[in-house]
């Protein structure tokens, strides 16, 4: 109050597990470590006696059905800077160097660190004034977890923003959150903001893209959301084909968007399928989507071209997002949807 200064406050419920650090520690590190392109902490902790006792009674003779919930903490979260969100860019170039920032912040918080972010999505992104121009910072690292604890698969629970988690997460909760995971949620948060928010884009893509980032299915005894398989057509150039963006986006965005979709093509073919010189090039994509200095290569060559419109800034083609739902097990973030009527945008963390 004395300072009159903003600063952005997080007030949230952490999950209690004994191997997730508390934000505000893992802020102290990461800065610490001189990690770039994250928000400055002013403080943080937890709020004492504040704690969910649901969770207790889950087993209790009298609860009908079965649940899975785990203990949350009520904590706030002090930064002392305050961006944009990635969707209100001003130029597509702009939003494309703001995601590029969040790629070396997340790489050097898991170089240097050893913290895996595991929810990279568009509103863990903003956009902050840097002098005459802007930058990009990433936000949002209460899912984030230390890679030197042994690693758990999710098994009844998953981490991550449903629009870009990676396919093979989304196909099987019980597969391992590793680099690639957040290395190819990078690209979806790409495709996305380009193919939603640019000016008279999204109609041409309307259907595709619920199919590929909101599309789920119930599977199995409890029910069980499940997605992926749009994403798996996404890989395949089955759905989202680069000719077609031709038609919409800028040239240097197509190129930098076919570049990084290529070795997640490889990544996901199917093994039994592939002739010898495919299968050369899959053992091949398998080191490069683990890569960040593959992928940085590929974005600063396309960055630097002189072909980015400087005008066409950020148009929302679907209104406000609608309000935040629950079901069982999940956690649904309504940070965007395809389709009003379908599933909603989801931040599962169990």
């Amino acid at each position: 109050m004395q300072t009159k200064k903003k600063v952005w406050l997080k007030d949230s419920w952490r999950i209690c597990l004994d191997d997730m650090e508390k934000e505000f520690e893992i802020y102290k590190l990461l800065e610490e470590k001189k990690v770039r392109n994250i928000a400055p902490m002013v403080c943080g902790g937890d709020v004492a006696g504040q704690m969910t006792i649901t969770q207790k009674y889950a087993g209790a003779t009298w609860c009908s059905g079965k649940v899975d919930l785990l203990s949350h903490h009520h904590y706030r979260l002090v930064l002392g800077i305050i961006g944009r969100p990635l969707n209100d860019f001003k130029s597509t170039k702009e939003m494309v160097r703001a995601v590029h920032h969040a790629f070396l912040a997340h790489w050097e918080a898991y170089s240097l660190a050893n913290i895996l972010h595991r929810d990279i999505s568009g509103g863990n992104i903003l956009i902050v004034e840097d002098g005459d121009t802007t930058r990009g910072i990433l936000i949002d690292w209460d899912l984030s977890k230390k890679m030197k604890v042994r690693a758990e698969a999710g098994g009844n629970w998953w981490i991550g923003t449903w629009q870009f988690v990676s396919a093979r997460i989304l196909r099987n909760r019980f597969k391992l959150h590793e680099y690639q995971d957040d290395m190819e949620s990078f690209l979806h948060v790409l495709t996305y903001h380009s193919l939603r928010y640019r000016p008279r884009t999204l109609i041409s893509y309307y259907s595709e893209m619920y199919d590929v980032f909101e599309a789920s299915k119930e599977r199995g005894a409890g029910n069980k959301v499940l997605g992926g398989k749009g994403k798996l057509h996404f890989f395949a150039y089955s759905l989202l084909q680069s000719h077609e963006f031709m038609k919409t986006l800028p040239s240097p965005l197509v190129e930098l968007i076919r570049e990084v979709r290529k070795p997640f093509h490889y990544f996901y073919a199917d093994r039994g399928a592939l002739e010898e010189e495919v299968m050369f090039r899959k053992v091949a994509a398998v080191e490069q989507v683990r890569s960040a200095h593959f992928f940085f290569d590929i974005w600063e060559k396309h960055l630097a071209s002189d072909a980015w419109p400087m005008d066409d800034k950020s148009e929302d083609q679907l209104g406000p997002p609608p309000s935040t739902s629950h079901s069982r097990g999940e956690k649904r973030k309504a940070e965007s949807s395809i389709q009003q009527a379908g599933p909603k945008a989801r931040k599962l963390d169990q």
